[in-house]
């Protein structure tokens, strides 16, 4: 019986990140239920650890330590040899719908990982190598968007043609994207594997393809740091909310693994 439990965890939907607005707000419950048994020490203790995170959070220190840990120097290393054949695969963040119109656009982290997979195609094909471009995912957070066109639509006007292209549109998540684009790689014949995501996600999706025999080269779109400021910003707790999720997902993928329940 297949019991790989990652593909069908909550956790890995959109909006399903391990938010540090949430543990700031379990901490002030905790605090309201102490105080009702008039545990002041107790209070005291508990709203200074929420000030706390809420300080080193906000004002990006904490921000900052998750995802510098996250990025490694190797994913920003501009690749060299594409060898005889190269396939990119680019991991998709799904779709928003604009409610004026009704038109699909790609999630706001996908354009740079749109970007970044039409520059390494053509610095594929400028070396002289076959390439071909593998787009997985879908949007499971809306129905009636349909990424797929989007995306090939923003990829063909970057250079690469459309018999290029080939569409994986079945991946909810992370691991159901490792999971069915593993597939797909093991009809392809190829010499090389990039895999263009976001460099705080990028960790987590090697991981995975690797948990299903897929060693891909790492080409990160972007670099996310916080912002060390005096004020706390809200973009840092972003950070950290998408930094705590990529930790929460590498674990438990070892914890499943370990449990045998990936089999």
């Amino acid at each position: 019986m297949n019991r790989s439990l990652l593909n069908r965890s909550p956790g890995e939907s959109r909006g399903g990140f391990i938010s540090t607005s949430a543990l700031i707000l379990l901490f002030v419950a905790g605090i309201a239920a102490v105080a009702a048994l008039r545990r002041w020490d107790t209070v005291l203790s508990l709203a200074t650890g929420c000030v706390a995170v809420f300080i080193l959070v906000g004002n990006g220190f904490l921000a900052r330590w998750l995802a510098r840990s996250l990025q490694e120097p190797a994913f920003f290393r501009k690749p060299q040899d594409f060898g005889g054949v190269s396939v990119i695969v680019l991991l998709g963040d799904g779709n928003i719908v604009q409610p004026n119109s009704g038109e699909a656009l790609p999630g706001w982290l996908a354009y740079s990982r749109i970007e970044r997979a039409g520059e390494l195609y053509r610095s594929a094909t400028a070396s002289g190598a076959a390439c071909r471009v593998i787009v997985t995912g879908d949007d499971s957070s809306d129905p009636g968007a349909v990424k797929e066109p989007v995306y090939v639509q923003r990829l063909r006007a970057l250079g690469v043609p459309a018999g290029d292209i080939r569409v994986e549109g079945k991946g909810r998540n992370t691991y159901r994207q490792a999971e069915l684009t593993s597939e797909i790689l093991k009809a392809e014949r190829c010499d090389r594997i990039f895999m263009v995501t976001s460099g705080l996600h990028m960790k987590r999706a090697l991981r995975y393809f690797l948990n299903f025999g897929v060693s891909a080269i790492p080409v990160a779109s972007d670099y996310v740091t916080g912002n060390i400021t005096l004020l706390p910003l809200g973009s840092n707790f972003a950070i950290a909310d998408i930094a705590l999720h990529q930790y929460a997902g590498l674990a438990r993928l070892r914890i499943y693994n370990a449990l045998g329940w990936n089999k």
